[in-house]
């Protein structure tokens, strides 16, 4: 009997340690897919097929939108972290929304989002226009000559803080195939419906 019990005590360990260092592939499988959706693209045509248009009938509307990607970014102050962001057309309107996950600053005066910004300015293109300002989320406008720079060189986009330039900022580089990508998708003949 005492034989019997120590070897299901010996099993039972050996199945419970077996258990334990295996990771469930469900956690792999998300991990892996969030990393695959989010990731920019390496070619223009790989861009190009994940930027969607739509047609809206009942408002006469052509929104053309870019794959949402996460990008590095560089604080200011030497941290680091990612920014989830998309070029989008509607009609003939270009914009850039980006959205920054982040920590809390508490100060004497409360405390906000270390992470939303009221100035953009991109190093080849010049000063973007804020558009809509939510919650960790910020949309600004493009020029027609800034998304022509943006598609030649890339765009090495920086986010600041009022008041700026001291009260922080975030850098961010756009690759130039992700806005390719795009254009070739946004610039498309269609026959409206």
């Amino acid at each position: 009997m005492k034989k019997i019990t120590v070897i299901i005590a010996i099993l039972l360990t050996a199945f419970v340690s077996g258990c334990a260092k295996k990771k469930p592939t469900s956690v792999i499988k998300e991990t892996t897919n969030y990393e695959d959706k989010y990731k920019p693209p390496t070619s223009i045509e790989e861009a190009y097929n994940a930027t969607r248009y739509i047609w809206d009938e009942y408002s006469k509307t052509e929104i053309t939108r870019g794959k949402g990607i996460d990008l590095p970014f560089r604080t200011s102050d030497g941290d680091t972290g990612q920014v989830y962001l998309y070029i989008e057309k509607v009609d003939k309107e270009y914009s850039l929304t980006n959205v920054v996950v982040g920590g809390v600053d508490c100060g004497k005066s409360g405390c906000y989002s270390k992470y939303v910004f009221d100035k953009a300015i991109d190093k080849n293109g010049g000063e973007l226009t804020l558009k809509s300002k939510e919650l960790g989320e910020e949309t600004w406008f493009i020029t027609d000559k800034q998304i022509k720079i943006m598609s030649n060189r890339g765009a090495v986009l920086r986010f600041y803080r009022y008041p700026f330039p001291t009260s922080g900022s975030i850098e961010v580089h756009v690759p130039a195939v992700y806005v390719q990508g795009f254009l070739k998708k946004a610039n498309e003949y269609r026959k409206k419906q």
